[in-house]
């Protein structure tokens, strides 16, 4: 057994010199990402502002990388640094849609074209609340998609409110920042 582990430290050591590897200490090495974004039309999504967060399945070690906020081209494509390493993405499209890139191994040496298929629509939650709750100064609505979406959207003076999230089930309620006013 012994001689095994040293034959697996000396074969790490020799395919991953300690130049190329990220330390606790050091940062891994950046990859250049080049990102084709199509809307759920299938269609080019050119010149939209996007969102791409990291995707903690993706295999990123310590810690993620900061979300990218970037603009697509006229061909729809973002450019954008990301972490060296196997990772998955996930991207927004304010009026456009969501998903996510597949796994995805990111080099320092050459760009990197994650797959992404079309944006998901996202699903529209329109409501009014009660008027003593659009008469509370401060008061928004909260919805949540899921364990890491959360949007918040603002009450009209009518008491309407409009959010887009991603489908599925959906959780509202109305606060002022301090305490919750309604659940909706």
């Amino acid at each position: 057994m012994r001689d095994w582990c040293h034959a697996a430290l000396w074969l790490a050591v020799f395919l991953f010199p300690t130049s190329t590897l990220a330390t606790a200490d050091a940062p891994p090495p950046i990859a250049a990402v080049e990102l084709l974004v199509r809307g759920p039309d299938g269609r080019a999504a050119a010149d939209v502002p996007i969102v791409v967060t990291p995707n903690d399945r993706g295999g990123l070690r310590g810690q993620p990388p900061p979300d990218a906020h970037v603009r697509t081209d006229a061909a729809g494509v973002a450019r954008f640094d990301w972490p060296a390493g196997a990772s998955r993405m996930n991207v927004a499209a304010a009026g456009v849609g969501y998903g996510m890139t597949g796994l995805t191994e990111l080099r320092p040496d050459q760009p990197a074209r994650p797959p992404l298929p079309p944006l998901v629509p996202y699903a529209i939650v329109e409501g009014t609340v009660p008027p003593a709750v659009a008469a509370t100064p401060g008061a928004a609505v909260t919805l949540r998609a899921n364990s890491v979406t959360e949007v918040v959207a603002p009450i009209a003076a009518d008491g309407t409110f409009r959010a887009e999230v991603p489908a599925g089930q959906v959780w509202v309620d109305a606060s002022d920042g301090k305490r919750r006013l309604a659940k909706i």
